[in-house]
């Protein structure tokens, strides 16, 4: 198991807000492989994930996402919505135990 998977198993508190917001998140793959591949083709250090957003993605409440942080290429701490939906489908690709991760961290 790659180091880069660990970020998918941390909660991280960050001050997140409008202004570190990152709008391109093509890099969010479903399938685990998919989304590796592209973290590194992006130059993308994987941070964690941070349960509450500082405001619900375009068209859906607060709660349906959670908040992918990470640094960029600048080292500048950037984060994006990642659709809970999204996030399962990940774990479910990487852990074993990804229900009980999704639960202490989403949940």
């Amino acid at each position: 198991m790659e180091k880069i998977t660990d970020c998918f198993r941390t909660e991280v508190s960050f001050g997140l807000s409008y202004a570190n917001h990152e709008w391109d998140n093509s890099f969010l793959e479903p399938r685990a492989e998919d989304f590796l591949r592209e973290v590194r083709l992006q130059r993308i250090n994987p941070l964690g994930i941070q349960k509450r957003t500082p405001y619900p993605r375009m068209g859906t409440k607060q709660g349906e996402s959670v908040a992918f942080v990470f640094e960029n290429e600048d080292f500048e701490v950037r984060w994006c919505h990642l659709p809970k939906i999204v996030y399962k489908m990940i774990l479910d690709g990487l852990y074993p135990d990804w229900e009980r991760v999704y639960e202490r961290i989403a949940g």
